[in-house]
């Protein structure tokens, strides 16, 4: 199998879609029992595109090992993409009632509480996640999007700021939620002289006239 997971890394990076298959379709032919086996394959959209084989084989996964809660999350993703939102909402709500003991199954239990909008729940889980292994990015970056989703600017720029300390830089979407917030703040003091001057100018209006 890790020869076939070498030649996987390669084919990826060269977009080599029909190698790519081919070979994940390999590797499982020589160790179908082993959950292990599967990802590659069930990963290749995140880089090659649509994979028809993805629910078929989070099923696999999840036969040879259903306490995993990444799968369920991600196999109820996709049926809610192809609009089976009963079937979706209940793997995700599978996927968060798997007890959680260590980082990566907090953080994968909690993709699945941000999916079902429990914002809160998917925040304490992160959190717990990030405890045990405070090293992450990932978890950084996701407990920041729901911080914004709620509306915690504060919170969720501290968190970007995190991420970007561990990796060396900032995704797209942070650096524009950094800016947005910055050019808020400039604005902020011109707006409170705004106010202060049409409220002496109301009152004012009121009550010098009458003089």
């Amino acid at each position: 199998f890790l020869g076939h997971h070498d030649l996987l890394l390669v084919y990826l990076h060269t977009s080599d879609s029909y190698a790519s298959i081919s070979s994940f379709t390999n590797a499982i032919a020589i160790d179908p029992n082993n959950s292990g086996t599967y990802y590659p394959r069930v990963l290749a959209p995140d880089y090659l595109g649509p994979n028809s084989l993805s629910i078929e084989d989070y099923t696999r996964i999840l036969a040879l090992d259903p306490t995993e809660p990444y799968s369920f999350s991600a196999r109820g993703r996709l049926y809610i993409d192809q609009g089976r939102e009963e079937e979706g909402r209940a793997d995700l709500r599978t996927a968060v009632e798997i007890p959680a003991y260590d980082a990566n199954t907090f953080y994968n239990r909690a993709l699945a509480f941000a999916d079902l909008e429990e914002y809160e729940n998917a925040i304490a889980d992160l959190s717990a996640s990030i405890a045990l292994y405070p090293f992450d990015p990932d978890s950084f970056e996701v407990r920041g999007d729901v911080y914004w989703e709620i509306e915690d600017y504060d919170a969720a720029i501290a968190d970007y700021r995190q991420y970007e300390k561990l990796t060396g830089r900032l995704r797209g979407h942070m650096q524009e939620r950094i800016n947005s917030q910055e050019r808020s703040f400039k604005f902020e003091p011109l707006l409170i002289l705004i106010f202060i001057a049409v409220t002496i100018f109301n009152m004012y209006w009121r009550f010098g006239r009458r003089k």
